[in-house]
């Protein structure tokens, strides 16, 4: 099934779509157990995937022309916001039963396209924005690479958006058809709130550190996952 713009797209990494596609595959009969482990590990490295690409290689970017504490704690979030992913997925698989994992790899699978971007053809995570989010992207990117941004505070609140329209595809749909039970629904709509927490905090402390010459820097970043041409 092919997007049209606007969308976001994270690339993925070689092995997810080709692992995500033969498991997907294999549960139109029977998971195994060692299938559903499978299925954890490879959505936590779909998640990894995205924050990677949305800020890590960002703030590396950053780091190599302007280091700073700041750059280095902002990285070390990272890190520590990819382990909690994996050992939440981790825990979650242990309270479902291989049959209820099936609608969630289905739901992944359909997430992955093969597409043409930047002039790289390779499979994607990929969902549809709002027109809304397609509007101040177009405004806010055009005025980063001009350098007439007047806040970088802008940028950084159009990235939080972008991963907040994604919460819906990528964690809430996904919960909703694993159907847990109210306790732990609860604990994980905590955990979700928790990393939503951690990025937006991080983002907007950091806005203010990111010197003007890097806008253009940033806008390019933005551009490689935000598709509202």
């Amino acid at each position: 099934m092919s997007l049209s713009s606007p969308f976001v797209a994270c690339p993925l990494r070689p092995h997810i779509p080709v692992e995500l596609a033969a498991l997907t595959e294999r549960s139109r009969s029977r998971l195994s157990d060692a299938d559903k482990k499978a299925g954890a590990q490879l959505l936590a490295d779909a998640y990894c995937d995205l924050l990677d690409h949305f800020l890590t290689d960002m703030l590396h970017e950053v780091r190599k022309t302007h280091p700073s504490h700041m750059m280095d704690e902002a990285l070390h979030m990272t890190e520590e916001v990819k382990a909690k992913i994996h050992h939440y997925l981790g825990w979650i698989v242990g309270f479902l039963s291989n049959a209820r994992l099936v609608p969630v790899i289905a739901h992944f699978n359909g997430l992955v396209h093969e597409m043409e971007l930047h002039g790289q053809r390779q499979h994607f995570v990929a969902f549809p924005v709002s027109p809304a989010l397609a509007a101040n992207g177009k405004r806010v990117l055009a005025q980063l690479h001009t350098g007439t941004l007047a806040d970088i505070g802008e940028g950084m609140e159009l990235l939080i958006q972008a991963v907040e329209e994604g919460l819906e595809p990528l964690a809430l749909t996904p919960k909703a058809l694993m159907k847990f039970n109210f306790v732990v629904d609860k604990t994980l709509n905590g955990v979700i709130s928790l990393i939503m927490s951690l990025f937006n905090r991080m983002l907007r402390k950091m806005g203010p550190h990111l010197p003007r010459d890097l806008y253009p820097q940033i806008a390019v970043h933005l551009e490689r996952f935000l598709i509202v041409a």
